[in-house]
């Protein structure tokens, strides 16, 4: 008993402690490649509210046994602390006032939905959630479901679920959290914005890493995203103003897919290497800015465009023997390519069946073919093609002709560069 009421005392002291904090990093623990949430212990602001402490688990004084308990009988701004002594919890929680729901330690104080239904629902608005293990939602449900706004989800461990996190409304923060073994890890239904998807692994998940469906305004920064089954990141369906910046993205079927009129995103900053397919595959899209990344070692290619206009894709490095580096098929038009090193490709730039696209001071090194069209009209200019050159550079192609009979026939031609640069990017 005297070593309990200890620790309820040492509880207080850390949460009074941390008042104001945003981030604490684990004293002692240590984390590895695939586990970053211990750093997240405590979450932002935990005990700005000075409410009542309630404590779960253990053998305590006054101690509740079920989360659920403690969570009923608390009220807004309190917080709920839970020990591990009792763990695994077997229950679905409900979280529906504005508290804050603490775990001792996030690898050891398990929540087990023992595949039920799904095991966190988050209704209030201002819940801040940390600590935990959350696992085994059952059917197609949800390790954490937030249905409402501004809620700090930070430093949680998110195992075999169906979905792992599934955000549903506004300015939440999702933060260093490990999802790892779900079917799908984070999802943004329709129409959540502005939420922040920061600084989370989330590795060998079936579906994509964060997938974002009807959602804009949401800024994903600083995730590590690892060997999931289908994309790191995709965004379907009218996805709109999203900023994806930070993340790296490795041995994914795709680094990030955007799909079906997901206009005025950003792409920028991000290490994009080693997935299955392509880096970037980006279709039925417009006014897409894809700057300053880093493509190395995909398998298919850097970036897929396809049917796609008024895109920007400028300042990236795409490097290392990718089949293609950029592949621009399908009606791909007024698009902008400019300011790239591309190389050690197949080949360097294709381009097929898209118009009016403009390629400018690009450096093109070391590909087996730098560039290559058919049945494409584009324009070249100021690029720098492997070594300086005085005089225009050709650019090889196939335009296809129909006769009367109905039969394509190829015919080689050319397009140029009418002025390539003398000496190549600084980039």
């Amino acid at each position: 008993m005297q070593n309990r009421l200890l620790k309820k005392g040492l509880v207080l002291g850390i949460i009074t402690l941390f008042i104001g904090a945003s981030l604490v990093p684990s004293i002692n623990g240590t984390t590895n490649e695939y586990n970053i949430s211990s750093k997240y212990r405590i979450p932002l602001n935990v005990a700005n509210s000075q409410g009542n402490i309630l404590y779960v688990g253990g053998n305590g004084t006054n101690n509740y046994t079920r989360i659920q308990d403690a969570i009923n009988v608390s009220s807004d701004g309190n917080t709920v602390f839970v020990y591990d002594d009792s763990s695994p919890y077997n229950e679905n929680i409900i979280v529906d006032k504005s508290i804050n729901l603490i775990g001792e330690n996030c690898d050891s104080t398990v929540i087990d939905g023992v595949e039920n239904i799904r095991v966190v629902s988050i209704s209030a608005d201002w819940v801040n959630f940390s600590g935990f293990t959350i696992q085994r939602s059952g059917g197609s449900n949800t390790g954490i479901r937030i249905s409402s706004n501004h809620n700090r989800v930070i430093g949680n461990v998110i195992l075999k679920c169906t979905y792992g996190i599934v955000l549903e409304n506004d300015n939440n923060l999702v933060k260093g959290n490990t999802l790892i073994n779900n079917y799908n890890s984070i999802y943004l239904n329709e129409y959540a914005e502005k939420n922040s998807i920061i600084e989370n692994t989330i590795v060998s998940n079936k579906g994509n890493g964060i997938d974002l469906h009807r959602s804009s305004d949401n800024v994903l920064c600083d995730n590590n995203i690892v060997s999931n089954g289908q994309s790191g990141i995709g965004l379907s369906y009218f996805c709109m103003n999203n900023t994806i910046t930070g993340n790296v993205l490795s041995k994914n079927r795709h680094g990030i897919t955007i799909w079906y009129s997901c206009n005025y995103n950003t792409i920028t900053g991000n290490i994009i290497c080693r997935n299955n397919e392509w880096g970037i595959y980006l279709g039925d899209s417009c006014n897409i800015n894809i700057a300053d990344n880093i493509f190395s070692w995909n398998k298919k290619g850097g970036i897929l465009l396809c049917n796609t206009s008024n895109n920007n894709i400028m300042g990236n490095i795409i490097t290392s023997n990718n089949l293609n580096g950029l592949y621009i098929i399908s009606s791909c038009t007024n698009n902008t390519i400019s300011i790239n090193t591309i190389s050690n490709h197949t080949i360097g730039i294709y381009l097929s069946s898209s118009l009016n696209n403009t390629i400018s001071r690009n450096n093109l090194l070391d590909n087996k073919l730098n560039a290559l069209f058919r049945n494409s009209k584009n324009t070249w200019k100021h690029n720098y093609w492997n070594r300086p050159r005085i005089l225009p550079k050709f650019i090889f192609g196939i335009r296809t002709i129909e006769t009367r009979l109905g039969i394509s026939i190829p015919i080689p031609c050319i397009d140029f560069d009418w002025r390539p640069a003398l000496r190549q990017y600084s980039i």
